[in-house]
């Protein structure tokens, strides 16, 4: 600042002050006014020695306490050093020159102020947030001409009252917060998003100031929602000026912090109608989080990105939704796990799902439906948990069954109850949720190790069987290409075959037996035999008519044979062989000499209906020479 002027002491010319560097911004007052000026100081010689020397004073004690006194009313202020809310705070620094120090002289009224010592980065904030700044030098010469120059000591400017002291110090959150709606609202459609993204930083820096400033919760509410809002739509400025969501989650992240200020602070000192607005805005911008991360980002990044968002968020249903989203998060990855056969990773995923819905069921005591869908997911964690344990049983299973059969002079039982045991433990554990599909897997594997290495056939052959029925009961659903359906079908064959030799050995045997005590029917057969096909067919109808009524009905020989072709003697004997079939003949009412001559009567059927087939093919063969051989 400039010098100050020395004082004259002499008796006839009353002191007067000057200053060789004006105020910044205020002009130079006319000669007219400077004369009337120099009278009125010279009429006040003595009053303005004394308000000096108190002025000064004053100065000095309250240098250290922030407080300057105004030139016109004697009254002392607080000075407003509010940092700004993303910019380093100023250093303020006292020297003992006073263009160091700040202090100026005003050159009407003789009273020395301070000057605030910002930084570059916050000069024009403060100029524009400091009520005494603000107004500008023209009016203060008016004001100054207007007023009566010549007062006393006990005539001085009377001190705004402490209600006016008190409603310049909160007005500078509110002018703070008006300024910065005044940018807010000049962000439009229309605006492309380079010019969006600018007004919306200046006015978050604004919200944020005056939620800094702000010395009562009637001030800091209202600046930090509309900072939560600003930072909200920053969030979506980011995304269309980049094209990227990386930054857009810091701004998301200020969002929430200020909407949970605002929340819990704000809800005691308002009204309904003011809670419903600020939850609606809660909301949209929880939707509009989610539809981010969704979009920009995949499984692993949304985990980290949820949980860095998360230690900002103070509002329980927030939290809430936000826990359950994460449990859903780690069930999706864990269930795609599962089914790319990492059962491992799975496990650690649906594991993962535990804290989350804890978390979110706690948060969300009163949401009904976070309840129920807690409890939804919760058993789908479960059922999948068990379908990995299965997984992990057969894996180990398979692993160890490999070890045994790889020994080549001698098993190690041991090691193949153990698998045995692993493999029980995969059918229980699919068991308790119905996951039929690995059920069937560890009854094949079950099936495979009884019959190849315990050889014990009855509980190869139940695993086996139940293996098949499962797979048949997942029907439409095939699987005749998988390993384990190959095996267990090879192992039921090979059981079904070794059975039906066994059977069919037993019955020769006893049939043998019957078939001595039959001689004399059967040699009527064998005679009956060398008859034409339906002379033989008419035969066996009347000497052993069939047991079935209706198969009776089913035969009738016309008396005109000539009629009856090839093809027609062909049906009739389908028929009859139909008719005889010994599946159809009932041991237990018809006895086992009926099963044995239905055997031997359907034995000559086939043989006469085989011929038969054999002619007609033979015939269709022959028939385009024949109609050759005129023209040969």
């Amino acid at each position: 600042m400039g010098s100050l002027g020395s004082k004259e002491n002499n008796s006839e010319s009353k002191s007067t002050y000057t200053i060789t560097k004006k105020r910044k911004g205020a002009k130079r007052p006319s000669k007219k006014q400077r004369k009337r000026n120099r009278e009125a100081l010279t009429n006040t010689n003595n009053e303005s020695d004394t308000q000096f020397s108190k002025a000064h004073y004053r100065e000095e004690s309250d240098a250290s306490s922030g407080k300057y006194w105004d030139c016109y009313t004697e009254t002392p202020k607080e000075e407003n050093n509010v940092p700004n809310a993303h910019l380093p705070e100023a250093n303020y620094s006292e020297e003992s020159d006073d263009e160091s120090s700040g202090k100026y002289w005003d050159c009407y009224t003789d009273v020395p102020k301070e000057r605030n010592n910002a930084s570059k980065t916050e000069i024009s904030d403060q100029n524009s947030n400091n009520k005494r700044d603000e107004e500008s030098s023209e009016n203060k010469w008016e004001r100054d001409t207007k007023e009566p120059t010549k007062t006393t000591g006990s005539q001085n400017k009377k001190p705004p009252s402490t209600t006016e002291n008190k409603t310049n110090a909160d007005s500078l959150s509110v002018r703070l917060r008006k300024e910065g709606n005044g940018i807010y609202t000049s962000v439009t459609q229309g605006l492309c998003a380079a010019i969006k993204l600018s007004r919306l930083s200046k006015a978050a820096n604004c919200y944020c100031r005056a939620f800094v400033a702000a010395a009562k919760d009637e001030e800091s509410v209202p600046a930090a929602k509309n900072a939560a809002r600003t930072y909200w739509k920053l969030a979506e400025a980011e995304i269309e000026y980049h094209s990227t969501a990386s930054k857009s989650i810091l701004q998301y992240r200020e969002a929430f912090r200020y909407f949970s200020f605002a929340y819990n602070h704000g809800i005691p000192c308002n009204t309904s109608a003011w809670k419903t607005k600020l939850c609606s805005y809660i909301d949209s911008c929880w939707l509009d989080f989610r539809k981010t991360t969704d979009n920009h980002f995949d499984m692993e990044n949304k985990i980290d990105l949820y949980y860095n968002v998360l230690q900002t968020v103070e509002i329980d249903y927030v939290r809430g939704n936000f826990y359950l989203n994460l449990a859903r998060i780690h069930f999706r990855n864990g269930v795609t796990a599962i089914q790319n056969g990492q059962y491992q990773r799975g496990l650690s995923e649906m594991n993962n799902c535990s804290m989350p819905i804890h978390e979110a069921r706690k948060k969300c005591l009163d949401a009904k439906n976070v309840g129920l869908e807690c409890d939804t997911l919760e058993d789908d964690v479960i059922m999948h948990k068990c379908t990995a344990d299965a997984m992990q049983a057969i894996d180990v299973g398979d692993k160890l069954f490999e070890l045994v059969i790889k020994e080549d002079e001698k098993v190690n039982m041991e090691m193949v109850w153990d698998v045995v045991d692993w493999y029980k433990v995969a059918v229980l554990r699919t068991r308790e949720r119905t996951e039929m599909e690995l059920e069937a897997i560890a009854a094949s594997r079950l099936g495979k190790i009884y019959d190849k290495v315990l050889k014990m056939k009855d509980k190869a052959k139940d695993y086996v069987m139940q293996s098949i029925q499962l797979a048949h009961s997942m029907h439409p659903r095939t699987f005749n290409s998988e390993d384990w359906f190959i095996d267990a079908s090879a192992i039921l064959k090979k059981y079904q075959d070794e059975a039906k030799v066994q059977d069919d050995a037993e019955w020769n045997k006893n049939r043998e037996e019957v078939k001595k005590g039959m001689t004399e029917q059967l040699d009527e057969l064998e005679k009956a035999d060398k008859k034409r096909d339906l002379e033989f067919l008419d035969y066996v109808y009347k000497k052993f008519p069939p047991k079935n009524p209706m198969h009776k009905k089913l035969f009738v020989l016309p008396t005109d044979t000539s009629d009856i072709d090839h093809s027609k003697k062909k049906k009739l004997y389908q028929k009859a062989v139909v008719n005889y079939h010994p599946d159809r003949a009932n041991v237990e009412e018809n006895g086992v000499q009926w099963k044995v001559m239905t055997e031997e009567i359907t034995k000559r059927f086939n043989c006469r209906y085989n011929r038969m087939k054999n002619d007609l093919l033979l015939s269709c063969l022959i028939c385009p020479f024949t109609l050759l051989l005129p023209y040969l």
